[in-house]
C-alpha cells in the first residue's frame, strides 16, 4: 500500500527541524542571550523564526511556536526538548492533514 502524499509531504520536516533549532536555538538564542538576557534573546529568535517560514497568515502561530521553544532550550540548556518540541508540532501537522485527507473520501 502506498503511503498518502500528506505523510510523504512530511517526510523532509525531519531533517529540516533539525537544523532549525540547531540555528535558532542553537547558535542565535546563545549569542543573542549573551548579549541581551534570557527573554529578549527568546522573543527576538522567535520572530526570526517566524519570519523566516514567510507566511504572513501564519506568523503570530509560528512566533508562538518559536517562544515555545527558546523557553525550552533556554531552560534546559538544550536543545534536544526544542527539536522534540517542533517533532510534535510538525507531526500534529501531518496527522491532521491525514485525517483530514482520509475522512474526505469516506
Amino acid at each position: 500500500m502506498l503511503l498518502p502524499r500528506p505523510f510523504l509531504r512530511g517526510r523532509p520536516a525531519h531533517s529540516t527541524r533539525v537544523a532549525e533549532e540547531l540555528l535558532f536555538r542553537g547558535f542565535l538564542l546563545t549569542a543573542l542571550r549573551e548579549r541581551f538576557g534570557r527573554w529578549d534573546a527568546v522573543a527576538v529568535t522567535a520572530a526570526l523564526f517566524a519570519a523566516t517560514h514567510l507566511s504572513p497568515p501564519q506568523f503570530f502561530a509560528f512566533c508562538l511556536m518559536g517562544g515555545a521553544c527558546g523557553v525550552l532550550a533556554a531552560g534546559s540548556g538544550s536543545v534536544l526538548p526544542a527539536v522534540a518540541a517542533h517533532a510534535s508540532y510538525n507531526a500534529t501537522g501531518i496527522v491532521v492533514g491525514l485525517a483530514a485527507t482520509l475522512g474526505s473520501r469516506g
